[in-house]
C-alpha cells in the first residue's frame, strides 16, 4: 500500500505528539535538583558570600573619554574583567 504525502505527514505528526506526551509524563514523575558547587583556586569549600569579589565603577565622564563603540570595549577598559 502506497502512502500519500498527507498520510505520511499525519503519521509523523501523530508520532511526534505521542512521543512528546510520553516525555512530559516521564519528566513529571521524578523531579530532582542538583546541589550547586563552587570550585575555587585553592580547591577548598567556600561560601560564595565569603569569596573575594572585584567591583569596578566608571563615571559617565570616564565612559565618554573612552569613546567606546560596544559594551565589550567598555568592559575591556576595566581592570580585572
Amino acid at each position: 500500500m502506497k502512502l500519500t504525502y498527507s498520510m505520511q505527514l499525519s503519521k509523523l505528526l501523530l508520532a511526534i505528539f505521542v512521543g512528546g506526551l510520553s516525555t512530559q509524563l516521564s519528566a513529571s514523575e521524578k523531579v530532582s535538583s542538583l546541589k550547586s558547587i563552587t570550585v575555587t583556586a585553592t580547591r577548598e569549600a567556600e561560601e560564595v558570600s565569603k569569596q573575594a569579589l572585584s567591583i569596578a565603577k566608571k563615571s559617565a565622564e570616564e565612559v565618554a573619554l573612552d569613546q567606546v563603540m560596544f559594551q565589550k570595549d567598555l568592559l575591556n577598559s576595566i581592570a580585572g574583567t
